[in-house]
């Protein structure tokens, strides 16, 4: 005789009380984590270590994340510009003669660009 097995099916509350209880976990642990850096390394050093992690965190979102997405939204519009001028339309002409696909490259780009 076969037996089945049973299934546990959490209702949708259950499911996000549990969901909140993981996180809430997850954040008393990192919460942890710093606690004891804090006290293996002293307050002059923790001072020092979250002062370099708030310039890290600065310089991820003044110069990098800006930067990134100028290049995603702009390289595609960049290359299409591109493409229409004589000099740059006559290479992309000649990698075309070669067998290398340049519309595709060009068209991809652009709609990770409308994708954003």
């Amino acid at each position: 005789a076969l037996r089945r097995r049973r299934v546990c099916r959490l209702s949708a509350v259950w499911f996000d009380a549990l969901a909140w209880v993981a996180m809430f976990g997850c954040y008393a642990l990192c919460a942890a984590v710093v606690l004891v850096y804090a006290d293996v390394f002293g307050e002059e050093q923790t001072t020092e270590l979250l002062l370099s992690w708030s310039g890290a965190m600065g310089q991820t979102f003044v110069l990098q994340e800006p930067f990134w997405l100028a290049v995603v939204v702009g390289l595609p519009h960049t290359l299409r510009f591109l493409s229409a001028l004589p000099c740059v339309g006559g290479a992309l002409g000649a990698l075309e003669a070669l067998g290398i696909e340049t519309e595709g490259c060009v068209e991809s780009l652009a709609w990770l660009s409308d994708a954003c």
